[in-house]
């Protein structure tokens, strides 16, 4: 957890979060800390991850559950993501 860092944009909203990899299991108290940047920040961005979809999945449920959005549709086979 040493690696990880939560820089702030310029602007007041949003935080870049570097020296994590999302791909895998979180180490102890970094799902805490982007837990409390996200609720500092509003947004956050995680720059050089390669994940993959059920990769992206399950980090999305260590933020919070899953929503619906009834204007966007999602991605056929994975019905919690949104192709962008």
């Amino acid at each position: 957890m040493a690696g990880l860092s939560v820089v702030p944009l310029e602007g007041g909203l949003g935080g870049v979060v570097t020296g994590v990899a999302l791909g895998g299991r979180l180490e102890e108290g970094e799902q805490e800390l982007i837990l409390e940047a996200f609720a500092r920040h509003g947004v956050l961005a995680f720059p050089q991850q390669s994940l993959s979809l059920e990769e992206l999945e399950a980090f999305t449920l260590l933020v919070g559950p899953f929503g619906e959005d009834p204007f966007v549709g999602p991605m056929e086979g994975h019905p919690n993501v949104i192709e962008v």
